[in-house]
């Protein structure tokens, strides 16, 4: 999804002529299975509830200066919101298609199990998704002092911690059609299984590379992407839409020898071969075209997160 597409689809929903309505639901984890239960809520709490979700969201991913980028960037760390498609192998979301059927109500002995609210703006057939996750700090229990609420006859009395929720002004993912959006990619990473994601789509890409016969022998990418933290796996994601893989692979061999800055990849037999984890980290740059030559100093940079620009 484009990042136009995704504020107006945004847009269009939270701030549609026809208005829209609000579902909430409490996120349940037991035994390692998700599910919903409806959060039951007075309509003047459900209205305050709209109102703080909607500035949330309004605040961070529709405002002006916000920025969006494609998950297969997630190695640039940089601040952007990124995009990540929902796909066969990894959908985390998949139990809030249940929600139309949801009767359960949520209670208080549920407390123990809740993950998170999911607010659901809908107009007709349209659908986001708002997800903010419940942290131990997000719900108080004062184990150390005594919580009191005033009475209406001036009397304080204890308030019990058990029956206390809160709902913050804070999205930590929206989700439109099949595009989840986290606020931070760690996010995902921390509390739904991303690195699935990233291993999956990782191997994807290394398949691309074996395909096109640029390399004599990929194992060292697989052993590459295979270390215990994910990071060498990220930058794989990024090499699948290199404009070098759809080059002809013996103008790619032709060229390498003349530019001194890829003096450090092998060659043999017409085709680059690794044999070590450094020369997968040295052919990953020459994939990704890293180093760039400025046209107005002349000079050459290292800029792994360049973005392709049209000609003027």
């Amino acid at each position: 999804m484009q990042p136009h597409d995704f504020q107006e689809r945004l847009k269009d929903v939270l701030f549609g002529e026809k208005g829209h309505g609000l579902s909430i639901f409490c996120c349940i984890k037991n035994n390692g299975i998700t599910q919903l239960k409806q959060f039951n809520v007075a309509d003047e709490f459900r209205s305050e509830i709209n109102g703080l979700i909607i500035e949330a969201l309004s605040s961070r991913y529709l405002h002006e200066d916000a920025v969006f980028d494609t998950a297969d960037n997630i190695a640039d760390d940089t601040n952007a919101f990124y995009f990540v498609e929902v796909t066969e192998h990894y959908s985390p979301f998949a139990f809030l298609a249940a929600s139309d059927s949801i009767e359960e109500i949520f209670t208080e002995h549920d407390r123990v199990d809740l993950l998170g609210f999911a607010f659901c703006f809908s107009i007709d057939s349209k659908k986001v998704w708002a997800y903010q996750h419940v942290y131990p700090t997000s719900i108080s229990k004062k184990s150390k002092g005594l919580l009191a609420v005033i009475s209406g006859e001036s009397i304080f009395k204890k308030l019990n911690n058990n029956k206390l929720f809160c709902i913050e002004s804070r999205v930590d993912l929206v989700i439109v059609e099949g595009t989840i959006c986290p606020s931070k990619i760690s996010f995902l990473e921390s509390y739904f299984g991303f690195e699935v994601y990233i291993r999956t789509e990782a191997q994807s890409t290394v398949k691309i590379i074996e395909t096109t016969g640029l390399i004599k022998d990929i194992e060292k990418f697989n052993d590459f992407i295979a270390k215990e933290k994910p990071t060498n796996a990220k930058k794989l994601l990024k090499i699948k839409n290199s404009p070098v893989l759809f080059m002809p692979v013996e103008i790619v061999i032709q060229r390498l020898p003349s530019i001194p800055r890829y003096s450090n990849i092998k060659i043999k037999d017409g085709q680059i071969i690794a044999t070590s984890q450094k020369d997968v980290a040295n052919i990953l740059k020459m994939l990704n075209d890293d180093f760039l030559r400025s046209e107005l100093s002349q000079k050459e940079y290292d800029s792994p997160a360049k973005k392709i620009l049209l000609d003027t």
